[in-house]
């Protein structure tokens, strides 16, 4: 729709004085439309005063998962578990599942504990309560040391000493 000016009121309108007026509004001093004008977002004449510039593209947003990019690699199946077992097929722990068990000797003919008890060997720890561990002890700092003497402070500069020699002092 084209703006018309009234040439009696000098106002604009949008439409025909005879099938109505969709719009009106006091004309510029150039004679162009002035004041406000509701846009049409879906006018494509670019010469109608309702016509949008520049209008931006509006992108399609996807509601369902499948049309977006899987870039990050989630699973789409389930896994394969041919490498899987179930727990009910696992070991028990039990020795006598074992396959392949090894052979036990027999200890016939080897010392038993009532022997060895018997040849006078220790047969169980001796208590340590007197003992103290070695990092118990002195740490070996100076500065854990108690009763230590005064050590005196040693001159670096000769002019710290007497000169009870006479030495000369001057040339």
């Amino acid at each position: 729709m084209t703006p018309h000016i009234d040439s009696t009121t000098g106002n604009w309108f949008i439409g025909s004085t005879d099938t109505g007026v969709h719009a009106q509004g006091p004309a510029g001093q150039d004679g162009t439309v002035a004041g406000q004008l509701q846009a049409d977002w879906d006018q494509t004449d670019n010469t109608s005063v309702d016509y949008i510039k520049n209008k931006p593209t509006i992108p399609t947003v996807p509601i369902n998962i499948s049309s977006f990019t899987n870039d990050v690699g989630y699973l789409t199946t389930h896994q394969s578990l041919v490498d899987y077992a179930l727990k009910s097929e696992l070991f028990s722990g039990s020795y006598n599942d074992l396959t392949d068990k090894p052979t036990i000797p027999s200890l016939s003919g080897y010392a038993t504990e009532s022997w060895v008890g018997q040849q006078g060997y220790l047969t169980s720890h001796q208590s340590l309560a007197d003992y103290a561990l070695k990092s118990e002890l002195f740490s070996g700092s100076y500065n854990d040391l108690t009763n230590k003497p005064t050590i005196p402070t040693v001159p670096t500069n000769v002019s710290a000493f007497t000169n009870d020699a006479g030495y000369l002092t001057s040339h």
